[in-house]
């Protein structure tokens, strides 16, 4: 399993989980933004709840773009 896709699977149980802290979510997906600025093909991976959450958090759009705070 790829490192992006492990990093996928970990997005999506914090995400689903109710008691889990803002700070976890945000945290990976900072990784998520610096593994795909580092390997963009791990775009195509991505879920679309993942790529929801970038785009809600940082104003991600793929990696074409830059990921940044809003």
């Amino acid at each position: 399993m790829s490192e992006t896709q492990k990093l996928v699977e970990k997005i999506e149980a914090i995400a689903a989980d109710p008691k889990a802290a803002p700070g976890a979510i945000d945290g990976a997906l900072n990784e998520m933004v610096t593994l795909l600025n580092t390997q963009p093909n791990g775009w195509d991976l991505c879920t679309d709840k993942v790529r929801f959450l970038l785009n809600e958090r940082f104003c991600y759009n793929g990696p074409s773009a830059y990921g940044k705070y809003r």
